[in-house]
């Protein structure tokens, strides 16, 4: 039988954010200046407000006039990629950050049972992915197993290769924009992946917001149990 590891005791199971309203995070790319898959972005806000029973005009705004005024007044970029972190609430109050990116090294990931891990929204408070993040022993990141299904890890969304498509998880602990982008393209497809599926298949991608497609390519051995 599979063994996976476990979320610590006593970790909390749900974001359990200390400011209120709760905060919820967008991270978007930008290559050269120009923001990348911004309507992906607008509908996954819009879907977090809807769910928190908010407003959405004045927090979806921040993706408009203020994100040009703030691409237009910041300093000249140092790198070409740059991670652009706006974090808003339900009431319409909004911070952007802007940084130079560079991409943090994954080469093994550790399977991890995370049944009552609840991540639907991006929440600004992520204290709930780095108690999973710190069981990895060794890896650099997790992979996240709930009630027997493969999900995601804690920065990205993951596909495998099958020898004919590149397939990813139906349920992930998080429906990422470039998820959405790759999806809208047939790049990738929707299964009911386990973690038995991983001796059956050849190789593994994460991908996220600021992650290309294919960046992070890994061969199945990468995942340890």
């Amino acid at each position: 039988m599979m063994h996976l590891e476990e979320i610590p005791p006593g970790q909390p199971q749900r974001p359990t954010p200390a400011a209120h309203p709760p905060q919820l995070l967008e991270t978007l790319c930008l290559l050269h200046r120009v923001p990348q898959r911004v309507e992906q972005h607008r509908v996954r806000m819009a879907a977090a407000l809807a769910a928190m029973n908010a407003p959405s005009r004045r927090a979806l705004s921040a993706l408009d006039g203020p994100l040009v005024e703030l691409l237009h007044d910041a300093p000249p970029p140092t790198a070409d990629r740059e991670r652009l972190r706006l974090v808003y609430d339900g009431v319409g109050h909004y911070t952007w950050t802007l940084h130079p990116y560079t991409p943090r090294p994954v080469r093994t990931l550790r399977l991890l049972a995370a049944d009552h891990l609840d991540y639907a929204h991006k929440w600004a408070d992520r204290r709930v992915l780095d108690a999973c993040f710190a069981a990895r022993a060794g890896a650099d990141d997790v992979l996240l197993v709930r009630h027997g299904r493969l999900t995601d890890t804690t920065i990205a969304n993951v596909a495998l290769w099958d020898g004919h498509h590149w397939c990813t998880p139906a349920e992930p602990l998080l429906r990422g924009t470039h998820r959405a982008h790759l999806l809208e393209r047939d790049l990738i497809v929707e299964r009911d992946l386990t973690p038995a599926d991983l001796a059956r298949c050849l190789r593994l991608r994460l991908f996220n917001a600021m992650l290309a497609w294919g960046e992070i390519d890994l061969p199945i051995s990468a995942v340890l149990l």
